[in-house]
């Protein structure tokens, strides 16, 4: 009984205004009035909805809410695809939605079908601790075709003093870096950033495999259209002007008439 009670006094106590720890009670929609808004969640073709996208959603929309500084946001889920957001004190509805943010679409994709090994097992994404890592594991499928781009590797040596039982002592570990901060599409643009094309001594040259689509792929847009050749090896998209989301598709084999 002594803890219910000390719990009510400290509740009392925090309204009582000239308290040591007093604050102000918040007021919620009901008593400083404002806005409820609520947004419904519309799949894509082909796409479902589950609990827990909406709780990510759910989520998403609390932190957008208290990081406005908006007295109390309530944000709750109602029934299986609604969200439900009351800002009180809040009474222009321009304001509420620049509040909860401009996205018109809330959109989750799953990429782990696109995936190719080494970085999927049994459907399960596995993925690499580093880029020379993965390169390493696909050199034979880079010595089929012609590479997608190369990267040049090195050797550096990293240098600590750690304190071992009072003693200040001397390691080295040698770890594998990118030399280059980007690809090449060729052996030759490689080289050409060093004197008479001489890699420096120790460095490694890795590929990237290609890609290959034997039928051809056929390559779609929505908010965008499509500006490079078919089956050109290198996609490219242009967006439409004032489109808020650009959603590309690739699909292997040639376009349908239809």
């Amino acid at each position: 009984m002594g803890l219910i009670v000390a719990a009510v006094v400290g509740a009392l106590f925090l309204a009582i205004p000239g308290s040591p720890i007093y604050r102000a009670p918040t007021q919620g929609l009901d008593l400083q009035g404002g806005l409820e808004v609520v947004l419904q969640a519309v799949p894509q073709r082909g796409q479902t909805i589950n609990t827990t996208q909406m709780q990510t959603a759910q989520q998403i929309m609390e932190h957008r809410a208290n990081g406005t500084g908006v007295n109390a946001p309530n944000v709750a889920l109602q029934g299986t695809n609604e969200i439900v957001i009351q800002l009180a004190g809040i009474h222009d509805p321009a304001k509420a939605a620049a509040i909860i943010g401009s996205t018109g679409s809330l959109q989750f994709f799953d990429f782990e079908k696109d995936l190719a090994p080494p970085t999927v097992s049994n459907g399960n994404p596995t993925p690499y601790p580093s880029l020379y890592s993965l390169l390493t594991a696909v050199k034979g499928q880079a010595s089929k075709g012609t590479p997608e781009a190369y990267y040049l590797f090195g050797k550096k040596t990293k240098v600590t003093h750690p304190v071992v039982k009072g003693k200040k002592t001397t390691q080295k570990t040698t770890q594998t870096v990118l030399l280059l901060p980007t690809s090449y599409g060729t052996v030759k643009q490689l080289r050409a950033n060093y004197p008479g094309g001489r890699l420096p001594k120790g460095s490694t040259i890795l590929a990237v495999p290609a890609l290959h689509y034997p039928n051809g792929y056929c390559a779609s847009a929505v908010g965008a259209r499509v500006a490079s050749a078919p089956d050109a090896s290198q996609l490219d998209v242009v967006n439409d002007v004032g489109a808020a989301t650009v959603r590309v598709s690739v699909t292997a084999g040639p376009c349908s008439n239809g």
